[in-house]
């Protein structure tokens, strides 16, 4: 350990991408990280990205000093991409069950997240029971998910959630795709990223959210005994030069939805104005991306 942090201390910095400083406290985790390593500099981009933004960012900054190092990826983008990352176990590693890892390090499970309907007790006086409270007049304009369903995991579970709540499937999604067309003709869907400042001005509150979003687990250099959250860091990085992938980069767009219908009409979020911040609902994996 005493290595790794001579030779992260030596590089200067550490690049990671889609954290947003107010979610998963991760804003405060960043600080501590910096303030325990004066030498290391956090550089973070784009905190409100996807998880198809961070693999684009992978691909599209390969060899530039602005590569991000440390990703925070759902499960489904982050099995499409096994190729970009490289085997590192944390310092509590045996801590961690068999099954919330990868046997050889590629990657760890940080915990499952819970859909569920976030509102402002300010602003909505009658608490929504289920989604379908959602399509009542007194929702017009104020619902939205977090981004665009065919990239961002926590959207695409929405439609999931939509869909099991109104008889689908997870096979068969074609319920919450129907649910979310019916609300935006209701006029209640808007297709905007929420965020605090848009929930505060009484604008849409995330439809279906979750109750937590992936905290980086694989730190290091790390000082935590334990795997509470609060005391999880950003990792340094390791010397350059290993584990490059060398297969074809696959397009852009990752899809992490099953496909909708093609005798659909369009779906109610593939708008011009698309979000782009994606926290997951399935468990979530946090990986280091191979150096460039």
């Amino acid at each position: 350990m005493d290595a790794l942090v001579k030779a992260a201390k030596a590089e200067g910095k550490l690049n990671v991408i889609a954290l947003p400083p107010t979610w998963a406290n991760y804003g405060k985790i960043i600080d501590g990280f910096e303030k325990k390593y004066p030498g290391i500099t956090i550089n973070s981009a784009n905190p409100n990205g996807s998880s198809a933004d961070e693999i684009a960012a992978v691909k599209s900054q390969k060899g530039q000093s602005t590569a991000p190092d440390v990703l925070d990826l759902g499960n489904a983008v982050m099995q499409q991409n096994l190729g970009l990352l490289t085997d590192y176990k944390v310092a509590n590693w045996s801590d961690i069950p068999d099954t919330l890892k990868d046997k050889d390090g590629k990657w760890t499970r940080d915990y499952t997240g819970l859909m569920s309907i976030g509102y402002d007790s300010s602003k909505i006086k009658q608490a929504p029971k289920d989604l379908n409270d959602l399509l009542g007049s007194e929702y017009k304009g104020k619902v939205s998910i977090a981004g665009d369903p065919t990239q961002a995991n926590q959207a695409a579970s929405a439609v999931y959630l939509a869909a099991l709540e109104n008889g689908g499937s997870a096979d068969d999604i074609t319920k919450g795709v129907e649910f979310f067309g019916k609300l935006k003709q209701a006029g209640n869907f808007q297709n905007v990223l929420p965020s605090q400042a848009t929930v505060a001005s009484g604008g849409p509150a995330r439809a279906a959210t979750r109750t937590g979003r992936r905290s980086c687990p694989r730190a290091r250099p790390s000082a935590r005994t334990t795997r509470r959250r609060s005391t999880r860091t950003p990792r340094t990085r390791r010397p350059r030069g290993s584990g490059r992938s060398t297969s074809p980069a696959p397009r852009r767009r990752t899809c992490t939805c099953r496909p909708v219908p093609s005798r659909r009409p369009s779906p109610p979020w593939s708008s011009p104005a698309r979000s782009t911040r994606t926290p997951s609902s399935r468990p979530a994996a946090c990986r280091r991306t191979t150096s460039s």
